[in-house]
């Protein structure tokens, strides 16, 4: 892979020309999810792909889990890269080859967070509550996209003369943000229209009784607090798959 010093470099670089193209750059001292997706990696590690579309390399390299990346978090990430690159089996050889990498790779993502849910007390209920503000799985309204978060309490302010209550709400772009990291569309079929309209039915059948789909103010939302649920039912799945995989927690 190459010196981990010169790697580190050009994360940094890459980090601070993603940093840039956002409005009002000079403000944060991060990336958002939709930012992270602009990264492009294999100007860091060539002979590598990494797939930040992808819930375990995300949970990975969110040290602190609050859906903010910082320039520290891509300088551990290639740590962890250049180690895994590095490992070696019980013979010896390298356990990690330029083929396989990825699918390695995202192995030891996934099985890292899912022993974090399994360990951790009330791990699937943090999980769902982590799914409320999205920031272990996809960062949160703010964290998701800058303009998403304004547009939601836009679309509150908006709403304000009706009986809607003091909920948050996403926005469609992402709702379907989301929909595209999860993966919904391959694991069961639905895309990511369908997935948002489900979103809206489900608020409508929950207490929200200002969910009304004949409200156009709110065509474009989400209540937060649906994502949430879906969230806490998609983390109890991904943790019984695993488990009737034969998969054992550390």
């Amino acid at each position: 892979m190459g010196n981990v010093q010169v790697l580190k470099e050009k994360a940094v670089e890459e980090y601070q020309r993603v940093k840039a193209l956002q409005p009002r750059s000079d403000e944060y001292d991060y990336l958002t999810i939709q930012d992270l997706l602009r990264v492009r990696l294999i100007n860091v590690v060539r002979e590598y792909s990494v797939d930040f579309c992808h819930l375990g390399t995300l949970y990975v390299l969110d040290r602190h889990k609050r859906g903010r990346f910082d320039e520290d978090d891509f300088l551990e990430f290639i740590d962890l890269c250049f180690s895994q690159e590095n490992s070696s089996d019980s013979n010896g050889r390298q356990s990690t080859s330029r083929g396989d990498f990825q699918t390695q790779f995202q192995a030891y993502c996934t099985w890292q967070m899912w022993n974090a849910m399994v360990n951790n007390p009330n791990g699937e209920q943090k999980w769902g509550r982590e799914g409320k503000k999205f920031s272990s799985l996809t960062g949160g309204a703010g964290a998701i996209s800058r303009s998403d978060a304004e547009a939601a309490a836009l679309a509150l302010t908006a709403a304000a003369n009706s009986a809607m209550p003091a909920a948050e709400l996403l926005s469609r772009g992402t709702v379907q943000l989301i929909h595209k990291i999860l993966n919904i569309k391959k694991a069961y079929g639905v895309d990511d229209r369908e997935f948002f309209n489900l979103m809206q039915r489900a608020a409508e059948e929950m207490v929200f009784d200002w969910m009304n789909l004949e409200n156009e103010d709110l065509d474009e939302y989400v209540p937060i607090l649906v994502m949430h649920q879906f969230a806490s039912d998609f983390v109890k799945g991904f943790v019984n798959l695993m488990f009737e995989l034969g998969f054992e927690s550390a």
